[in-house]
């Protein structure tokens, strides 16, 4: 890969990486305003408005995860031999948390996935959107819980994959650094 496309490159992946954290300190910010919201009486609007940056920010934070994914391993095949260079100049490992990073497809392709569900679903039960720990609502499974998360965990479910936010947010760090280190 030459020089020119390499920096390119790099500047994406510092890019996506903050635009990512940033995402996380938007997703953490609503969490601390849902806490807020429930004290005394829960007023209903602030409860809403606090579960939308939550919401927002994880958003965010798997879009630009799953960009930084793209940006090093392409959408496999060829593309992830031709990115071996990008990942060495940064790195990044095979075993990365970011590699395979099915999330973001989830996140992006949220439509395709309605009508599966819609689809293939007798019961019509649906949990969505919730913030708590996976088995605090009885109920919907496997395909039936689309967007959870679990806060205290730190885990994030969909369809009955589960996303470990931590070691996602370390790595993107990690690279915010050597990323933006290597493009200047």
């Amino acid at each position: 890969m030459d020089r020119t496309v390499l920096s390119t490159f790099q500047r994406q992946v510092a890019d996506q990486a903050a635009l990512g954290l940033r995402g996380l300190a938007i997703m953490h910010a609503g969490l601390t305003e849902l806490d807020a919201a429930w004290d005394g009486i829960p007023d209903r609007s602030a409860l809403e408005a606090a579960g939308n940056e939550v919401w927002a920010g994880v958003q965010i934070f798997v879009t630009a995860s799953g960009n930084v994914s793209k940006a090093l391993w392409g959408s496999g095949g060829e593309r992830a031999g031709r990115r071996a260079d990008l990942r060495s100049s940064l790195g990044v490992l095979d075993e990365s948390p970011l590699r395979g990073f099915t999330f973001r497809n989830h996140f992006e392709h949220f439509d395709e996935r309605i009508d599966r569900w819609a689809s293939a679903s007798d019961r019509r039960v649906l949990l969505d959107r919730h913030i708590g720990p996976a088995d605090s609502v009885s109920g919907p499974e496997g395909r039936e819980r689309l967007r959870v998360l679990d806060p205290e965990a730190g885990i994030l479910y969909f369809w009955g994959d589960q996303f470990d936010i931590a070691p996602i947010a370390d790595e993107l760090t990690r690279l915010l650094g050597r990323a933006g280190a290597a493009a200047d």
